[in-house]
């Protein structure tokens, strides 16, 4: 059963919306009244880089109740293990200053959902891309 209505009245805030996750979520998840996504790219309705610890992530999420973390880091594992210390520092960054800011506004009841694609791809030749993961089943 696929029934998007349940998620219609409460707007919906997503991390990483243009990646593997959060644009999944978007098919699913009924548009009205809205989901926001924040990415660092320009593709989201909002572009903010997570790693950043600037203090205005707090007012981006403080009206919604409804907060989905999907964001991670283009890579391969290539890629990863090279720069192991790199990657894992932005990671944990990212992670961080999110739940911070969710703790900064716990004055509102949010639902909260951590969600993780890194490592959800077997060993690859390096010139994998995320958009080709699209293209086939799920691992």
């Amino acid at each position: 059963m696929n029934d998007s209505s349940v998620y219609s009245s409460f707007p919906i805030f997503v991390t990483g919306g243009t990646g593997l996750i959060g644009k999944a979520l978007q098919k699913i998840v009924d548009p009205s009244p809205g989901i926001t996504t924040l990415s660092l790219d320009g593709n989201a309705n909002i572009q903010y880089d997570l790693t950043k610890d600037d203090g205005t992530l707090q007012n981006k999420i403080l009206n919604y109740s409804r907060l989905i973390h999907a964001a991670g880091m283009k890579t391969n594992p290539k890629i990863t293990n090279q720069n192991k210390g790199t990657f894992f520092t932005k990671l944990a960054l990212m992670n961080t200053n999110f739940f911070r800011a969710c703790y900064d506004t716990c004055r509102i009841n949010k639902h909260i959902v951590y969600t993780s694609s890194i490592g959800a791809y077997e060993e690859s030749p390096e010139d994998l891309i995320e958009t080709n993961a699209y293209k086939g089943l799920p691992m």
